[in-house]
Parts: C-alpha cells; structure tokens; sequence
C-alpha cells in the first residue's frame, strides 16, 4: 500500500481486466453492466491493451484478469461536503445533492425552503463540477402530451439545450421540449444487448432516440421510430445523422395508437413501450405489431407491495383480449421513482401459434 499525492491510500496491485483496445468500449459497458468497475480509480490503456480496474471478479471471453497498479482519480466534492457549513442543521436534513446531468447541463430539484439559496447551490455546483456548464432547476412536474417540464435557469449559461454521450452514441436534446433521462441508460443498454442481429425492432415513444440509437450502434437491426413530438422527431433526425445510422433507424412521427395496426401490423420482433405513466393505454397497439414469437418490453409504475402483480395482470388480460398467448420472461426495477413506487419493465414474449 502506498499514500498518492491525494493522500488516498490505495493498494499496490488491484484486480484488472485486461482488453484489446478494439473491444475497450464493450469491455467496459459490460463492466458497468455487471457493477464490477471499480470506483475513485482511472484506467489504463497501453499500446495494445486497456486495463480496467475492477471492484469484483468477473468472467468474460472479452479479456482477461490480471493485477496492475492504479492511480486514483481526484473526484469532485459533492454538493453535501461543500454545504456542510453554509446549511443550518434543519435545512441539511431537507437537502439532496443529487441531480441529473444531460451532456454538461445539470437540472436540480430544490425543495420550496432551500429556494432562498438555490443560486448559491447552483454556482457551488458549477465551481465543484467540471463538467457542469449550465445549471437548471425543476419548476414542475413531467405534464402535458409530451411529458416535459418547466424548467428555471440558475447559473452557468442560458441554455436547455445539450449534447448527452451515452453508449457510444451522441444524443441532442432540449431539455425543456423534449422528454429525456439520463437515468436510463443502463436499461437502454440492457435491452440493447438483447436485440439480435437482423431483428426488425420498434421503439415506441422514442423522443430524440436513445432506445433506437443505442440498438443500432450495438446490433445490426432494423429499427423504426415513432415519436409525436415534432420537435423530437426533428432532434432525433439530427441524432440519426449525428451517429451517421442513417439506413439502420427509419423515424416516423405519428400516433403509435393509429400507426402500429394500420403500417406494422405483425411487423415486429421485438417493441419497447419506455412510457411509464400511460404506457397501458397503447399495449392494443404493441401486441398488434407484434410478429409471432414478438418480445415486448412494457414499462410502468409499480407500488413496493405487490410490485409486479397489477402489471403481469394487465399483459395476460391484454394478450387474451387480442387472441394471443403471452409468457412472461423477464420482470425487474428499473429505478425507485416515489416513496413506495418503482418504475418496473415486464419483458414478455407474445405467441400466436
């Protein structure tokens, strides 16, 4: 063990995955995949290889374990240790550090009694965090057809729109026009690494993208879009470009509800459904787009009792009402969403034989 210039004490030789630079990028979402790169530590990347630490061992035909020496990375002070002195007891006990962070715009939710010193908050933030450049506030919740919100400026420059990386891929978006979070990326991710190649896949609701670009960076399937928002739908155009899949995703702007059955009758192979709130109200439409032997992912909310149940029920009364067979593959959370409610997906395989 030995102290670094950070006085951090950190051992002499850690667990490594050790990858060919070519297969870096999978390497290292497979590593986040299985919670297994080790945090407050940089990676290495020779002439040949990378080396990413690890927290825990892991096993995968993508490289191999080995020990290596790491430095550790210098990491940001969060928002509760710059506070600690400047809030009074009562108010340390209401405030949350967390936010989301869109490209290099951080959105904050400030509760109405630290509102007084939301403009400090927000330059702490931007002082703090090198990779903040604007800071917004939450002024409402998600509302209206295209469930976004108002959103307050707080510090940094005057912008809502951002340049968002995930998986590989680049992703515009306006944050106070389009539907966006960030907070889903490993569940794009997840279903992304289900898809195979040559599936025929829809991405309902699908804002500027991020399900269908993360599915057509990842595997060569045929991806079709379809979004309401036309302001989406013209930032997804720019992603598609962006990217340049352009020829792996077909956009389409319209109703899911009036375009499915009528163009996609028994089109798909598989359909994600990411509208949680109302995603219900549109399970007619998937399963009527779904080919025999179709997967479909089927967001929504779920109370921390019973957590799946309302759900499973929903999918096996719908798929009996459209004369189809269902089999439930797969439940899991996706993340917790209020005090006693989980956004939860239901992956289920539709039969029409």
């Amino acid at each position: 063990m030995h102290l670094t210039r950070y006085s951090v004490l950190i051992p002499d030789n850690m667990l490594a995955f050790k990858v060919e630079l070519k297969k870096a990028q999978r390497a290292k979402e497979f590593l986040r995949m299985e919670d297994a790169l080790a945090r407050g530590f940089k990676a290495k990347r020779g002439r040949k290889f990378t080396y990413f630490p690890l927290s825990k061992r892991v096993e995968s035909k993508l490289g191999v374990i080995v020990n290596r020496k790491f430095e550790p990375v210098k990491r940001n002070k969060s928002l509760k240790e710059v506070f600690a002195n400047r809030l009074t007891k009562d108010e340390r006990k209401i405030f949350s550090s967390s936010f989301d962070l869109v490209g290099d715009v951080a959105v904050l939710e400030v509760k109405p009694e630290l509102r007084p010193k939301e403009k400090l908050i927000a330059r702490s933030l931007l002082e703090s965090n090198k990779r903040v450049r604007t800071v917004l506030r939450k002024d409402s919740a998600m509302e209206g057809e295209f469930r976004v919100r108002r959103l307050k400026w707080l510090a940094g420059e005057k912008k809502t729109l951002a340049l968002h990386k995930e998986s590989g891929c680049l992703m515009k978006v306006d944050l106070a026009k389009d539907f966006f979070s960030p907070r889903l990326g490993t569940e794009r991710l997840r279903l992304a690494n289900q898809v195979k190649n040559g599936e025929r896949v829809l991405a309902l609701f699908s804002g500027v993208g991020p399900y269908a670009l993360v599915i057509a960076k990842k595997k060569k399937a045929r991806v079709v879009a379809i979004e309401l928002n036309p302001h989406a739908v013209r930032l997804a155009r720019e992603n598609l470009a962006l990217n340049k899949l352009k020829g792996s995703i077909e956009i389409v702007e319209g109703d899911v509800n009036r375009l499915v059955p009528h163009d996609y009758a028994l089109w798909a192979d598989r359909i994600a459904m990411p509208l949680p709130h109302t995603g219900a109200d549109f399970l007619d439409a998937a399963i009527a787009g779904a080919a025999d032997g179709c997967i479909i992912h089927y967001y929504c909310f779920g109370p921390s009792k019973y957590l799946y149940a309302a759900a499973i029920a929903l999918v096996k009364r719908k798929c009996k009402e459209n004369g189809v067979h269902c089999c439930i593959l797969r439940k899991h959370v996706v993340r917790p969403y209020a005090p006693n409610a989980f956004q939860i997906v239901i992956d289920f395989k539709v039969n029409r034989a």
